[in-house]
């Protein structure tokens, strides 16, 4: 017997760890059909949006036919400051459709809310959590697919294999910004495996953060770039803290220098296919953001966007507390400019700032900002590893979540139905309360 388990108090690993035994024991054949679709669910969550938004499907559908079974196993969740943070940040979100000037475009917004609801659907399987991360993983590597064939049918002229996508920029089935924004999550996926692994695992993982590094940059999305060069600083510094006399020793070895052999070898490549289009994107962003900073030119992209920014900071300077309203920040904007004198016309306006916490700022004013903050930062602690867990395989979701938030400075990560729909399943495989993994012989 395992005993009561009652939501909202905190249960020790071991009762979790009961938990978990219990339902691998009695329930085989559901436990295994749940973790598969789990897995289709993950692999799906970055693919094109119409896929994306059919994600959840296979996940709740199994979830909901073995719920008579595993409704205890929720329970515990409630003791989860990730399932708190969430909760109350959905009700502060949904509460500020009451002042919204928009509200259709509200609704929009708020509606990214329903991929909350992996963090429930993934937590009976949580225990498979190494599985769950490559599914996710896999995704990442079909959008990857995806930018190649639009380089193959670019240069080869075959308009079925291309997406429209501006020069310079191969997104694959992502939107670029999108694109960009994922694939951050999908470098910090694998930095740590790439960084602390050992043996197969760590090589897999280093091929796979070589060609994230290179789709990314082929995306064309500046923000993007910047974010992901942090997060190679963060997780790089972070490895050298955690195990530099180690890494320090292996770097002697013959493997290491094939490793670097084969790596330069491949970066050479890499930049003589992307390099020219990488140049001149850069170029066009220093330029854009020196004509905003010296001329006020805020007609171009960058401009726009720093723009934004600084509206997103005003209408919280406004309305400090409770923020305009979810999908009030363009009838904002507009007003703004109207008051100013300004034609709403000769300036670019937008549904969201382009900075996920200045957004929820703006909207939902610092209570929601506060809250999103304190969501990410909680769910990136909680998702650092634990004994008997390991840096190596076992953090990739923290970094993963790390990498989104650098990220989010130049994207609205919770709008966005495929960055929103990866935040909600990284801080499911984040949450603190998850048990010990489960061997494969138990699954």
């Amino acid at each position: 017997m395992i005993g009561r388990v009652s939501f909202f108090a905190r249960q020790s690993p071991e009762r979790i760890a009961a938990i978990f035994e219990r339902q691998r024991s009695h329930d085989r054949l559901g436990y295994t059909i749940h973790v598969w679709a789990a897995v289709v669910s993950l692999a799906m969550l970055t693919g094109p949006t119409t896929v994306c938004e059919f994600a959840l499907l296979p996940l709740a559908v199994v979830t909901l036919i073995r719920l008579p079974g595993i409704w205890r196993m929720a329970l515990p969740l409630g003791a989860a400051w990730v399932v708190r943070l969430y909760v109350l940040l959905a009700m502060w979100w949904t509460l500020s459709l009451a002042w919204s000037p928009d509200r259709t475009q509200g609704l929009d917004e708020v509606a990214t809310l329903r991929f909350a609801v992996m963090v429930p659907l993934l937590w009976p399987v949580l225990d498979r959590r190494r599985l769950l991360c490559w599914a996710l993983a896999a995704g990442f590597l079909a959008g990857n697919l995806s930018q190649l064939a639009h380089a193959i049918g670019t240069h080869a002229g075959i308009p079925s294999l291309t997406w429209s996508r501006l020069p310079d920029r191969n997104s694959g089935w992502w939107d670029p910004v999108v694109g960009g924004s994922l694939l951050c999550a999908a470098l910090g996926l694998h930095l740590p495996g790439a960084l602390l692994g050992t043996g197969r695992p760590r090589v897999v993982h280093g091929v796979c953060a070589l060609l994230t590094l290179a789709a990314l940059f082929a995306t064309g999305t500046r923000g993007a770039w910047l974010a992901a060069a942090v997060l190679l600083v963060f997780c790089g510094g972070g490895a050298l803290w955690l195990r530099g006399r180690h890494l320090r020793s292996s770097l002697r070895s013959p493997r290491t220098l094939l490793a670097a052999l084969v790596v330069g070898a491949l970066a050479v490549g890499a930049g003589a296919w992307l390099g020219p289009g990488v140049a001149r994107r850069a170029g066009r962003g220093f330029d854009e953001v020196a004509a905003a900073l010296r001329q006020k030119d805020f007609t171009s992209d960058t401009g726009a966007r720093l723009l934004l920014n600084w509206w997103a900071i005003e209408a919280t300077g406004e309305h400090p507390v409770r923020g305009v309203g979810a999908g009030g920040y363009r009838v904002w904007a507009i007003d703004h400019l109207r008051a100013r004198g300004i034609d709403p016309a000769a300036r670019a306006t937008h549904a969201h700032a382009h900075n996920a916490l200045l957004h929820a700022g703006a909207t939902t004013g610092l209570i929601g900002a506060a809250l999103l903050a304190s969501l990410v930062i909680s769910g990136a602690a909680s998702g650092r590893p634990r004994p008997p867990e390991t840096w190596g395989q076992d953090a990739g979701p923290a970094a993963a979540l790390l990498g989104l938030a650098l990220v989010s400075v130049f994207d609205t990560v919770q709008v966005n139905a495929q960055t929103a729909g990866v935040l909600a399943a990284l801080l499911g495989l984040c949450n603190g309360l998850r048990p010990p993994g489960a061997t494969t012989s138990e699954s």
